[in-house]
């Protein structure tokens, strides 16, 4: 099971919704999507008793056992798709850290983002500000997974300390690892940085 730190992470943004006066927790639409993701308990999508995927309708289940599905959910398929897909050594705290990110946007997600290429080319410090650009859902900003993404951040910054020593593999151009990055984000720097190396290359003639 990943760190606690990291489990209690999820737990608290993903929150327990949709307790019933009979104790009993009921299934409820996603925020962001609706009922296309209807979720249960800790931010379950899957009845992880059946395999399905959780629907509108399905009949409500106990404190226990939604705690038994966030921790199934997790190691059956986000934590070792993280580890999987992490290629450097990392700190328990901030590879649950990686987790409570995919356990979010999900596997998928993780393994197309900039925050994997950047852990992975050893650019750690830059992943708290890739992390900050998945705030949306549907299209939308959401205080919460702002709020989220800062914490995610965090504490994968305090799991550093406890990591050992890496190199770094070769860089790779910062076009091609900030490729997912969305195209309304180009830096300003970025852009006096090319304009400044075409002044260069025009008085160099």
């Amino acid at each position: 099971m990943i760190h606690q730190e990291g489990l209690d992470l999820i737990k608290e943004f993903e929150g327990l919704h949709r307790v019933g006066r009979d104790g009993l927790v009921h299934v409820y639409p996603d925020a962001g999507y609706g009922w296309k993701w209807a979720t249960q308990g800790y931010g379950s999508t899957t009845n992880e008793d059946t395999g399905q995927r959780l629907r509108r309708g399905d009949p409500p289940i106990d404190r226990a056992t939604a705690e038994r599905w966030l921790a199934e959910g997790i190691q059956k398929r986000y934590e070792p798709a993280v580890r999987a897909l992490i290629k450097v050594p990392l700190s328990e705290i901030s590879i649950s850290a990686m987790v409570s990110f995919a356990y979010n946007v999900g596997v998928g997600g993780f393994k197309k983002s900039t925050v994997l290429k950047r852990i992975n080319r050893g650019d750690f410090h830059g992943v708290p500000e890739a992390l900050t650009w998945w705030n949306k859902s549907n299209g939308r900003v959401f205080r919460g997974l702002t709020r989220r993404r800062v914490a995610e951040g965090a504490l994968f910054m305090k799991g550093l300390s406890e990591a050992p020593s890496v190199t770094p593999p070769p860089p790779t151009k910062k076009n091609e690892y900030d490729k997912t990055r969305p195209g309304k984000n180009v830096g300003y720097t970025g852009l006096w940085g090319r304009l400044f190396r075409a002044f260069i290359s025009y008085i160099g003639r």
